[in-house]
């Protein structure tokens, strides 16, 4: 997803999540940085595909990030 300049900045700053914003269907998926680390992805659909469009995390005490399902 995205572009090769999207794609070094986060090879460059390493985040945990990356979240990307209207797309036509949501897609989650983990990509692998040049440091060997994952960061998860989180793609969202558009406005008029209703709840794909939005994502809700949670930040645990210890960093963890998980995404809230229901």
């Amino acid at each position: 997803m995205g572009n090769e300049y999207a794609r070094m900045l986060v090879d460059e700053l390493k985040p945990k999540l990356v979240v990307c914003g209207h797309l036509h269907k949501s897609y989650r998926n983990k990509i692998s940085l040049s440091s060997g680390n994952l960061t998860d992805i989180c793609c969202l659909a558009n406005v008029q595909s209703g709840a794909d469009a939005i994502a809700i995390f949670n930040l645990s005490k210890t960093g963890k990030i998980s995404e809230v399902r229901e």
